[in-house]
């Protein structure tokens, strides 16, 4: 049974899982609840992807009866131990019209036996400077998901709020390397500064990537040498 799955936004790198394990393996779990806050085309400028609003509803047909959470700025949800906070969501960029998808994604803190873990999706820039105005220091986190795969619309004062322990960087060993060096180059967005910044505050080894073995963090991490197991598969 899967109690909830979580979308941040419609871009194909972060649905496409979705897509496989549907075709792969609907007709052999539950899925509970769906979570995700699609907007409108009207609310976009231009980069607008449908998927929320029409490829995830007819996706969803495959598991049955599931119940749709669209969240709200505020809002919390409960599983088990734990608790998901939006933080940010879409509205809160309006009315300004978006003109990059990733700014419409939605911020989720989990809390766990006592420590937090706050996800960026993709926010860029302009979304993290609306999240820093109206969360401020409310945005104190133990993890923070890195904005954007460490690419860009990461921001120093965003990072400096969180004041997280430990980060977590979705890219690869090689580019998280690149991304942490504090050089410009051409795989690189507008993040050079605040990925440094949070590299030298967190330290090296409280960058967890999600490249090689699988990591499993055990809550509340306070040992890493016994509150992380790690799978490899071959």
């Amino acid at each position: 049974m899967i109690a909830a799955w979580y979308m941040s936004h419609s871009h194909g790198d972060h649905h496409g899982c979705f897509n496989e394990f549907t075709v792969q393996y609907a007709d052999k779990v539950t899925l509970q609840y769906w979570i995700g806050n699609p907007g409108e085309a009207w609310m976009f400028n231009s980069g607008y992807s449908n998927w929320l609003t029409v490829g995830a509803p007819e996706e969803l047909k495959a598991y049955g009866d599931v119940k749709w959470i669209r969240p709200h700025t505020g809002q919390k949800v409960r599983f088990c131990d734990m608790t998901f906070e939006f933080v940010y969501t879409l509205e809160d960029y309006l009315p300004t019209q978006f003109t990059n998808m990733n700014d419409s994604s939605t911020v989720t803190r989990m809390t766990v036996k006592g420590q937090t873990v706050l996800f960026m999706g993709d926010c860029e820039k302009t979304a993290s400077a609306v999240i820093c105005k109206q969360q401020g220091e409310g945005l104190k986190s133990d993890f923070v998901q890195v904005n954007h795969h460490g690419y860009s619309g990461g921001a120093t004062a965003l990072y400096q709020l969180i004041a997280p322990k430990y980060s977590l960087w979705c890219t690869s060993e090689i580019a998280f390397r690149f991304r942490t060096c504090g050089i410009k180059y051409q795989w690189i967005g507008n993040a050079v500064s605040s990925n440094k910044y949070i590299f030298d505050t967190v330290g090296a080894e409280n960058c967890f990537v999600a490249d090689g073995p699988v990591k499993l963090i055990h809550m509340p991490l306070c040992d890493k040498e016994k509150d992380i197991t790690y799978y490899s598969f071959t």
